[in-house]
C-alpha cells in the first residue's frame, strides 16, 4: 500500500520531493509503519450528503478512542484517503466497487514510544511573552 501511495504522491502530489524523497530514503512519513489499515466505505455519494462523511468521522475518532486502552496507537490517513479518491489504480488495489467510496481511513498499530502522561506545557506567562496574546497579559493578572 505505501508504494501504491508514493506513486501516486510521485504523479499528482503539489510537492511530491518531501514525501518520496522520504520513502527513498526508507522513512515512512504517511503510514509511519503502522502494520494496519481501517477504511470505511459507504454508498457512493453518500459524502455529498452533511451526514455521510461526518457520521464516517465520528466513528473513526470513537476509533481512536477505543484503542488507547489497548496500548494501540493510531494515525489519522487523509492522504491515503485522497488518493483512493482521486487515483483508480488505488480504487482498485483496495478492492472499492463501482458504487462504493471510501469515507475515511486510519492506521493502527503498536506504536514505539509509549507515553504515560501529556508532555509538561509551558505557563500562560511564557506563552503570553512569545506571542499575539502579549496584549492580555494585564487583563490575566487581574
Amino acid at each position: 500500500m505505501n508504494v501504491l501511495f508514493v506513486c501516486w504522491w510521485d504523479y499528482y502530489g503539489t510537492d511530491p520531493d518531501i514525501i518520496v524523497d522520504l520513502w527513498e530514503k526508507g522513512e515512512d512519513s504517511v503510514f509511519r509503519g503502522a502494520p494496519h489499515l481501517v477504511i470505511l466505505t459507504g454508498p457512493r455519494g453518500m459524502g455529498k450528503h452533511y451526514v455521510g462523511r461526518e457520521t464516517h468521522t465520528i466513528r473513526m475518532a470513537y476509533f481512536e478512542l477505543a484503542a488507547i486502552p489497548y496500548n494501540l496507537g493510531t494515525v489519522w490517513a487523509g492522504f491515503f484517503l485522497a488518493a483512493v479518491q482521486l487515483w483508480p489504480p488505488a480504487r482498485k488495489a483496495i478492492g472499492l466497487e463501482k458504487g462504493e467510496e471510501a469515507m475515511d481511513a486510519m492506521c493502527i498499530g503498536y506504536p514505539k514510544n509509549l507515553y504515560r502522561r501529556i508532555p509538561q506545557r509551558n505557563n500562560l506567562e511564557s506563552l503570553c511573552d512569545n506571542c499575539y496574546l502579549r496584549e492580555l497579559r494585564p487583563k490575566l493578572k487581574s
